[in-house]
């Protein structure tokens, strides 16, 4: 008897903390609008990705600027892309694609985070051609508009 109450005592110590929020999971962050760049490499794994790597040529690195805009959405795909290396196969991964209609976002707005996304890449399409970036994407609201939507994690600085 002893065993079972000592069972059940721990269960619900165990579930009231599982169960408590946490006060940092609730608190919002803030930011600022920012420039946002990556390094972009034609020899590292995926053209377009900053992440580094023993098999990339450091001296073709060049920083890009990536737009500075809003969607009020994305899609999760799961995009093929070419590995680079001996074995030259291919591998998916999830990609935050971006297209269609977009607002222009300034830099130096007061922003407060919303949500992150689970993406690492992301794929822009503007003029034609898709772009794969190794970005993930931010959902933001700013603050002096109210306007919400998704861009560039690289386009916000922390200020909290």
């Amino acid at each position: 008897m002893k065993l079972f109450l000592f069972f059940v005592f721990s269960l619900c110590i165990g579930l009231s903390f599982a169960c408590s929020t946490s006060e940092s999971s609730t608190e919002s962050q803030f930011g600022i609008t920012k420039k946002a760049t990556i390094i972009v490499n034609p020899t590292s794994r995926l053209q377009n990705q900053d992440r580094g790597g023993s098999s990339r040529n450091k001296a073709l690195d060049r920083e890009v600027e990536l737009p500075m805009q809003i969607w009020q959405s994305f899609e999760y795909q799961m995009i093929k892309f070419r590995g680079v290396g001996g074995g030259g196969g291919t591998q998916k991964d999830e990609f935050c694609v971006v297209q269609g209609e977009s607002s222009p976002l300034a830099i130096g707005l007061s922003v407060t985070v919303l949500e992150e996304a689970r993406c690492f890449f992301s794929q822009y399409q503007e003029d034609g051609l898709p772009k794969r970036y190794s970005v993930s994407l931010t959902k933001i609201r700013v603050d002096d508009t109210g306007q919400e939507g998704w861009t560039w994690s690289k386009a916000i600085k922390l200020t909290e």
